[in-house]
């Protein structure tokens, strides 16, 4: 199995510097479903999702994908991946800001 290999970090830093999208985000869902991954994996996934919504130009498209991300960390919380008290001021303040009111 790769959680086992040297490579797996490897496998892991690849995953966080992808560009967003629906295929990679539900690859990052069904690998937190099936295995133990490090707090810090999670946490620069989801910060480079934030990043990646905040710099997509056609405000469509950002809306699609922050509805998309707030899917995501729906999961994550649900599922009891993410710490929602330490994290929740810093992640959830940058995806208010993307949202038209």
């Amino acid at each position: 199995m790769l959680a086992q290999t040297p490579q797996f970090g490897e496998y892991l830093t690849v995953l966080i510097n992808l560009d967003l999208s629906l295929h990679s985000m539900e690859v990052v869902n069904k690998i937190t479903a099936s295995l133990e991954l490090p707090p810090q994996f999670i946490h620069f996934y989801i910060r480079n999702c934030i990043t990646n919504c905040t710099e997509i130009s056609d405000k469509n498209t950002q809306h699609r994908f922050v509805r998309l991300v707030c899917v995501f960390l729906t999961a994550l919380i649900r599922n009891r991946l993410v710490n929602v008290q330490r994290n929740f001021d810093r992640n959830t303040g940058i995806l208010y800001r993307s949202q038209p009111y």
